[in-house]
């Protein structure tokens, strides 16, 4: 089941109700901004893993080229 399913069916009222449609869209809106939500979370997640990864090869390189540099003296 897809979130852009609409659902004509009113949970307080316990019916059917056609008399506000658009409720039906706003709740779809409104889990679809929570999809967007989390699989933003998840991509910041893994762009922050992926920075302190570059962060640490930086360091590193450079450690081992000032190791170098000193050896060479």
């Amino acid at each position: 089941m897809n979130s852009s399913t609409i659902f004509p069916y009113d949970v307080d009222e316990d019916k059917t109700s056609s008399s506000n449609p658009s409720s039906y869209y706003e709740q779809s809106d409104s889990f679809n901004n929570f999809e967007n939500n989390v699989g933003n979370a998840s991509i910041l997640k893994g762009l922050n893993e992926l920075n302190h990864r570059i962060n640490n090869i930086s360091i590193n390189e450079l450690t081992f080229l000032k190791n170098v540099e000193e050896w060479r003296r």
